[in-house]
């Protein structure tokens, strides 16, 4: 069963992705953990924070916690949330790490299970994808 809050959160995220992307405001990180903070319990961007509006302020901040990729900073914030690394089938709410080509190559993004498949944010919309380069789960 899905919480009123989370319900919102899920929303919320469908909203976003129609929305332009901006950094430290709507974002792939942001996104995800704030979709994943009334499933878990916890918000993912408390190592990190939200004042950034640039890709340098963002890594900026997670070098400061001895992260140099999203990858990184990710693998941190779920760890900080006492969550442990997993492999499929995942389940509903599962953070990963899932690509998406862009007109310069590829990107990491997180994302979050639901329905079958990895969700995420990207700068140019909606991200879904059936398999995570990595993947967490909370609880």
């Amino acid at each position: 069963m899905v919480s009123a809050e989370l319900s919102a959160a899920l929303a919320r995220f469908d909203e976003r992705i129609m929305e332009p992307h901006q950094f430290g405001e709507n974002d792939c990180c942001i996104a995800c953990a704030d979709v994943l903070q009334p499933a878990w319990g916890v918000d993912l961007m408390v190592l990190y924070g939200r004042d950034y509006s640039t890709a340098a302020g963002y890594f900026r901040l997670i070098r400061k916690r001895g992260c140099s990729t999203l990858r990184e900073a990710v693998a941190l914030a779920a760890e900080n949330a006492d969550a442990v690394a997993v492999d499929a089938p995942y389940r509903d709410f599962d953070l990963g790490i899932v690509f998406c080509g862009t007109p310069n190559g590829v990107m990491e993004l997180p994302g979050f299970w639901l329905d079958g498949a990895f969700r995420a944010r990207s700068p140019f919309g909606a991200v879904y994808q059936m398999e995570a380069e990595k993947a967490w789960r909370h609880g």
